[in-house]
C-alpha cells in the first residue's frame, strides 16, 4: 500500500501535463476534506463495541452499532451538502482561467460524492476494530489504492488520453468496489449482529454526539492545519501546486500510517486507564512513545540523505518547489506524530470534549502564519506556517493539556518529548 500511495503522485505527474495535474489536485481536495466529517465516529464505535463485548452485553453492542450507522448516515448527508456548496466556490478561491473551471468542478463533485459514500467505511472500521480485526481496514485501503493505480494504467495502456475527469470516474468506481468488499465481509461475520433501525435509541445517539463534540473541534483544527495549504498555494502561485501537492503526499501518508498502526492502542489504553491506579498505562505509553520518537527521527534523517538529482529526475518541472518545501513539511509532520499516542489516550479516557482550546489555537496559528508568509515568500511560507503550527501543537499538549488531564491520564510534560527521562 505504501508503494501505491507514494508512487501515485509521481505517476500522475508524468502522465498528465502540469496544468492537468493542478486541476486534479484542486478537485481532489474534496477527498481530503470529506473524511473530516467522520468526526472520529469509528473510534467511538470501536470503544463502545469493545467495552460492551468485554461485559458480554451483545444486545447493547447491537444498539451501539445501529446508532453508529444512523449517525454516519447523517454525516453522509451533511457531507453531500458540503460537496454541493463547495463546488460553487472552489474555482473562485484559486486563480485559474475560465476554461479550467468546468474541469475542476467536475472532478470536485465526482470525488466529493465518492468520498461522502466512503464515510460508510467508518462504520465497518469501527465494528471490525471493536473485535480487534484491524486487518480489514488495512485491506480496504490496499484494495482502493491498488485498483486506482491499475485503473489508471489500464486506461493509459489502452491508448486513451488520461485526463482529470477520467481519474475522477476511476476513483468513484474504486470506492464503490471497496465498500462492497467491506459489506460482504461484515455480513459473513458472526461476532456483531446486523444493525436494525428499531435499535437506534436517543441515549446511544446522545453518547456518540457527546464524544464527537470534542473530536469535531479537533477536526476543525486539522482542517486549518492541512486542509487549506494547497488552496493557499493555488492563490499565490498556481504553477507551484503540483510540486507542493507532491511534497505533501509522503507527510500525509506517514501521519495516516502512524495513526493506523497506533490505533490498536486505543482499546488497550482504555483498559489500562479503567483499572485502579490506571494499571500499567504510564509504562506502556512511555515505551511506545520512545519507539515513536526514534522512528520519526530515523525517517526524517533518511529522507534528508536523498540526493537532489534523484528528485529532479523523477519530478522534472515540479522538482524545484518540491525540494524547497518538502523538508519543512516533513519536519512539521514529525512534530505532530509525537502527539499521536497522547491523542489516543485522551479518547481512551473519554475526555476529548474537555480538550478543545489547543486544537483551535494550533489551527488558527497555522492558518494565520501560512497566509501571511505565503504572500511574503510564496509556497515556502505556507510550509513554514505549517511547521510553526506543529511546534505550537507539541508545546500546547506538553505544557497545557497534560497538566490539565493528569488525573485521568497520569503523564508529565516530558512524556511527549523525552519519555526516557520520566
Amino acid at each position: 500500500m505504501a508503494f501505491m500511495v507514494l508512487a501515485l503522485p509521481y505517476l500522475l505527474n508524468r502522465l498528465l501535463t502540469q496544468q492537468e495535474y493542478a486541476i486534479w489536485v484542486l478537485g481532489f481536495q474534496a477527498a481530503l476534506y470529506i473524511p473530516m466529517f467522520g468526526l472520529g465516529i469509528n473510534q467511538l464505535i470501536i470503544r463502545s463495541v469493545a467495552y460492551n463485548l468485554s461485559r458480554g452485553e451483545k444486545d447493547q453492542v447491537r444498539k451501539s452499532v445501529s446508532a453508529g450507522l444512523g449517525v454516519i448516515t447523517l454525516l453522509f448527508c451533511i457531507s453531500c451538502v458540503f460537496v454541493f456548496l463547495g463546488g460553487l466556490f472552489i474555482t473562485d478561491i484559486a486563480k485559474v482561467s475560465l476554461e479550467m473551471h468546468a474541469a475542476i468542478k467536475e472532478v470536485w463533485f465526482k470525488v466529493g460524492l465518492a468520498s461522502s459514500a466512503g464515510l460508510f467505511s467508518l462504520f465497518f472500521f469501527g465494528c471490525f476494530g471493536g473485535i480487534h480485526r484491524y486487518e480489514w481496514e488495512s485491506l480496504y485501503r490496499v484494495i482502493i489504492s491498488l485498483l486506482f493505480i491499475v485503473g489508471i494504467l489500464l486506461v493509459w495502456s489502452s491508448g486513451y488520453r488520461l485526463s482529470p475527469e477520467i481519474l475522477a470516474n476511476i476513483y468513484f468506481a474504486v470506492i464503490a468496489i471497496g465498500l462492497c468488499m467491506l459489506l460482504a465481509r461484515f455480513l459473513t461475520q458472526n461476532a456483531i449482529a446486523r444493525p436494525q433501525i428499531r435499535d437506534i435509541s436517543k441515549p446511544e445517539i446522545r453518547t456518540y454526539f457527546l464524544g464527537m463534540y470534542g473530536l469535531s473541534v479537533w477536526q476543525i483544527g486539522i482542517l486549518m492545519v492541512s486542509g487549506f495549504d494547497v488552496l493557499i498555494v493555488s492563490r499565490v502561485a498556481f504553477s507551484a501546486v503540483p510540486g507542493y501537492s507532491i511534497a505533501l503526499t509522503f507527510p500525509l501518508f506517514l501521519s495516516g500510517a502512524i495513526a493506523a498502526v497506533a490505533s490498536p492502542c486505543l482499546p488497550r489504553f482504555s483498559a489500562e486507564l479503567s483499572k485502579p491506579g490506571h494499571g500499567q498505562f504510564q509504562q506502556i505509553f512511555l515505551r511506545y512513545q520512545g519507539y515513536l520518537i526514534i522512528f520519526t527521527i530515523t525517517v526524517f534523517a533518511c529522507f534528508l540523505l536523498i540526493p537532489a538529482s534523484l528528485w529532479t529526475y523523477f519530478l522534472k518541472d515540479s522538482a524545484d518547489v518540491f525540494m524547497r518545501v518538502f523538508p519543512i513539511l516533513l519536519a512539521a509532520t514529525c512534530f505532530r506524530i509525537m502527539t499521536v499516542l497522547y491523542g489516543l489516550a485522551i479518547v481512551s479516557a473519554n475526555i476529548q470534549h474537555t480538550v478543545i482550546l489547543s486544537p483551535l489555537l494550533e489551527g488558527l496559528v497555522n492558518l494565520i502564519f501560512s497566509v501571511v508568509l505565503a504572500y511574503w515568500i510564496g509556497p515556502v511560507g505556507v510550509a513554514i506556517g505549517t511547521l510553526i503550527g506543529s511546534i505550537v501543537c507539541l508545546l500546547l499538549h506538553s505544557l497545557y493539556n497534560i497538566p490539565r488531564t493528569n488525573k485521568n491520564i497520569p503523564l508529565t510534560p516530558l512524556a511527549l518529548i523525552l519519555p526516557w527521562k520520566v
